[in-house]
């Protein structure tokens, strides 16, 4: 008798004998890049997702490079739009702009382009438009000429996501003539008519002006025509195929696994991630294991990779042992049953701005780089003020040292030079001195600054103060604490001894 509950007694049978996995090394993240400066933009239906401009996009790219995901999936959003979507082929165009700066600052990241005219178009469709009538012919040679400026910026790998008839012959002809030819085209072949596109739209500011889709995106019913646009796709010199959305059509994914011998995409798109996260936040599921379960069942469907919105849940601890220092607190609190919450970033914008903004004598304070607007009121981190009266750069930083009860400090800049307007990030705030700059911060305190970044900073009219990460930091206990007792008077609060990592000898 045949007893398949064998092989699933133990936590390592059942791994030895998994099927399928979801690795980091296949996903493929979105990015959401607009003109402008200094955004940093939330999207407001998808929870986590933010729109980014050229010059704050590192921010999310360093993340991406923290967790090892190889690659990205770049939209751009323009300041102008025009009946061709001319923005789509501009050399100077967003998207080319920002895959320039990301292949300089990341080169090893695989950046793969998002290939349309919607997002550039003033009436939102994905070609031209004459009499209400998308036109597929006459929006080729645009589609073909978007390609080759993103293959020339840098892309690795060119998406057309249009779902125009022949485009994919069209690019393949334009990257050839134009010596790239070895740049793959990852094809939206089975790419649907979805209402699961909606969040997507806010984010990548795409909504059609009037109508819909449904003239060029398949109809949700149909499984055999997807498998006609892939073998259609495949024959124009598509190297690998995208099915979209992937939760519903996962039956797509295997039918096209089942017939063609090509590397399969699955997109999991804006919705899927958008109601997850709203069940999360509710407390109705578990947010990372639905997650998990999704991702493993579009493996299990036939995808070799998965595009999607959730990689950075993928941020958490993957094991836990006695061999790191890590390892050993949390085991600690797991036997002594101590519940822990990790709230760094959130208290950084909503707490820790404010608190550094008192312990550096700062009055009509504003906050120095925004994340977010929302009911009139701006949200975001440091912040940037006057100073109580004129003083020299020693005496403020004099002021900084006795306030925070610190041993050392190290001061950039002329000593006896005047300052009165101030700015502050704890932390490691080096990626905010061109906020402080632009605020018109005579000085600037914060944490963790190198050596050429401070005599870069005062060359450019601007004094630093490293105070230490930790000095602009521990200041949290206390405030937490004083929260908390506040919040439940009959709490009994305690706070673990801190001290300066280091000594100055």
């Amino acid at each position: 008798m045949d007893r398949t509950r064998r092989l699933r007694q133990t936590a390592v049978m059942r791994s030895m004998v998994r099927e399928n996995h979801v690795r980091t090394e296949e996903l493929i993240y979105p990015l959401f890049v607009m003109e402008g400066e200094n955004i940093v933009q939330p999207v407001e239906s998808m929870p986590g997702i933010c729109q980014y401009s050229v010059d704050r996009m590192n921010e999310e790219l360093d993340r991406v490079k923290a967790l090892q995901i190889p690659a990205i999936l770049i939209f751009g959003i323009p300041e102008h739009k025009d009946e061709v979507g001319s923005g789509a082929y501009d050399e100077h165009g967003i998207v080319q702009t920002a895959i320039r700066r990301i292949k300089k600052d990341y080169p090893d990241l695989l950046v793969i382009a998002d290939v349309c005219l919607c997002e550039y178009t003033s009436h939102g469709h994905c070609g031209l438009i004459r009499d209400g009538i998308i036109l597929n012919d006459e929006t080729l040679p645009l589609l073909a000429q978007t390609a080759v400026s993103y293959a020339r910026a840098g892309a690795d790998i060119i998406a057309p996501s249009d779902m125009m008839d022949k485009r994919v012959g069209a690019i393949r002809q334009a990257l050839d003539a134009a010596g790239f030819t070895y740049t793959p085209i990852m094809a939206y072949s089975a790419k649907f008519a979805s209402g699961y596109y909606g969040p997507f739209r806010d984010a990548a500011h795409s909504a059609p002006g009037f109508g819909d889709r449904k003239t060029y995106q398949m109809d949700p019913a149909n499984g055999r025509e997807a498998m006609r646009e892939v073998e259609e796709d495949i024959a124009e010199g598509a190297d690998l195929i995208i099915a979209k959305p992937a939760m519903a059509y996962m039956d797509i994914i295997t039918e096209i696994r089942r017939n063609y011998n090509i590397p399969i995409v699955a997109y999991n798109v804006s919705g899927e991630y958008s109601m997850v996260k709203a069940a999360a936040a509710n407390g109705w599921i578990d947010e990372k294991k639905i997650v998990m379960e999704n991702l493993i069942g579009m493996k299990r469907a036939g995808a070799d990779m998965i595009i999607t919105h959730h990689p950075m849940i993928f941020s958490g601890i993957k094991k836990i042992n006695n061999h790191s220092f890590t390892g050993r607190k949390i085991i600690t609190l797991i036997q002594k049953s101590i519940v822990y919450y990790a709230m760094h970033t959130n208290y950084d914008v909503l707490g820790m701005a404010d608190l550094s903004a008192e312990y550096t004598k700062m009055h009509d304070a504003e906050v120095l780089s925004v994340t977010e607007e929302r009911n009139g009121e701006t949200q975001g981190f440091g912040r940037v003020g006057e100073l109580p009266q004129e003083m020299t750069l020693r005496e403020y930083a004099k002021l900084v040292k006795e306030s925070l009860k610190l041993n050392d400090i190290k001061v950039y800049g002329d000593l006896d030079g005047k300052v009165k307007r101030a700015a502050v990030c704890t932390g490691s705030g080096k990626s905010m001195i061109q906020d402080a700059i632009r605020a018109g911060a005579d000085v600037y305190v914060t944490g963790d600054i190198d050596h050429h970044t401070g005599i870069d900073t005062v060359a450019q009219g601007m004094a630093l103060i490293d105070a230490g990460h930790y000095g602009t930091e521990y200041v949290f206990m206390d405030a937490m604490k004083k929260e908390l007792t506040q919040a439940f008077p009959n709490l009994k609060i305690s706070c673990a001894k801190v001290k300066s990592p280091y000594t100055i000898l």
